[in-house]
């Protein structure tokens, strides 16, 4: 018997327009939770990697922020790791919203990769959402278009889809030894997906008044020996307006955030957090305000 087995590792960018689902989409195909997810667009700043392993082959899935047209400078820096990305993987993944397929940024995305030459497969999500009888037709019209190599139609939500796109992501990927352990399913630092989670809590709860250049940086850490762990984390805000609604009438704001994220923290981590959040202006370091959630 040949004992000889090929194993695989590459990587699959995952791009598509704001809000079309890739974040939940990601999440599932993983099957943890890897990457912001809010109702608000473009909250997935960094590539931000899920890795699922099988016996032979692992795949790492990449997540970039929903294209858009910058208008800022911030903006510009969101698709620039975009377009990093789609260049340095292994395949591409456009996910397509079929509640809006004809999103005028699916449709540059489409011009975009056809122009650079690159095939991709074509994931329909939130299939859940519409008519099936309007899916045949969709997957159609994109097949004219000669640059995806599969189509393939998902719902996060209800799980459809999952397995058939794993698989043929798995039977992709170019021969070559794994790059991380097979239990690993994320490879940021925990410092970093702690600052992820407590952004996504930023979004959820500030709604319409999130300023869009607020960021999480974990500061410090701190196991203790009884399994506790200490974070203390600061939100920068570009302005001291900005950290008014951060913080919100008497810290309202900030302790709801607070709450929610430490609450979020200790299931991720699976261990008591004691979370320490402040909140600052680049140029007013001096003035923070403090809560923290025992």
């Amino acid at each position: 018997m040949n004992k000889y087995v090929v194993k695989r590792c590459g990587s699959v960018v995952f791009i598509g327009a704001t809000n079309v689902g890739k974040s939940s989409l990601i999440n599932t195909i993983i099957g943890e939770k890897v990457s912001i997810v809010t109702h608000k667009a473009q909250t997935t700043r960094t590539s931000i990697s899920g890795i699922f392993t099988t016996a032979n082959t692992q795949v790492i899935v990449k997540d970039t922020p929903g294209f858009f047209l910058p208008k800022k400078n911030l903006e510009s820096a969101l698709l620039d790791v975009a377009w990093h990305s789609v260049k340095t993987a292994d395949h591409i993944a456009l996910i397509i919203d079929v509640t809006r397929p004809n999103n005028p940024s699916t449709l540059f995305l489409i011009r975009y990769l056809k122009s650079i030459g690159r095939s991709c497969i074509a994931v329909l999500h939130k299939i859940d959402l519409v008519n099936k009888g309007a899916l045949l037709p969709l997957a159609t019209t994109l097949g004219r278009e000669k640059i995806f190599t599969e189509i393939f139609m998902t719902s996060a939500i209800k799980e459809i889809g999952i397995t058939p796109l794993k698989r043929f992501l798995e039977t992709v990927m170019p021969v070559g030894d794994h790059l991380f352990s097979k239990d690993t399913h994320n490879p940021m630092p925990s410092a970093q997906v702690a600052a992820e989670i407590t952004r996504e809590k930023c979004f959820l709860h500030l709604h319409q008044e999130l300023p869009y250049s607020l960021t999480v940086k974990t500061e410090n850490w701190q196991n203790f020996t009884n399994g506790d762990i200490k974070i203390q984390q600061v939100i920068y805000v570009k302005r001291p307006s900005q950290r008014v609604i951060v913080l919100g009438n008497g810290g309202k704001n900030i302790k709801r955030i607070g709450t929610s994220a430490r609450i979020a923290l200790s299931r991720a981590f699976a261990k008591n957090v004691h979370l320490s959040l402040h909140v600052t202006a680049e140029k007013d370091w001096k003035s923070k305000e403090r809560i923290t959630e025992r």
